[in-house]
């Protein structure tokens, strides 16, 4: 569902961001249904590319990943927060 007006700013909305404070136009209402069943169950199981990739660069070249990362070049990488996170809790329920 699309407003015509930006929830946060209530600017006019021409596409999917509004051109006044960047707010996505696709906003949804915050429901237990959708806690559950998007945000942890995605949350927890959506494995991206960048989260295998950070893992194989920071095994095998941790020197290289970590000089990319700290220079700007983090496309390729996941959030280090989140990957840090994610790994203690994958060992510990290991």
């Amino acid at each position: 569902m699309e407003n015509k007006h930006c929830l946060n700013c209530e600017n006019d909305l021409a596409g999917k961001f509004c051109s006044n404070c960047g707010q996505r136009s696709d906003t949804h209402r915050m429901t237990l249904k959708h806690l559950v069943f998007h945000d942890i169950i995605h949350g927890t199981f959506h494995f991206e590319k960048g989260m295998l990739f950070t893992a194989k660069q920071a095994l095998l070249n941790p020197g290289k990943a970590a000089l990319d990362y700290i220079s700007g070049k983090r496309v390729n990488y996941d959030n280090i927060f989140y990957f840090i996170l994610m790994s203690l809790g994958i060992i510990t329920l290991l």
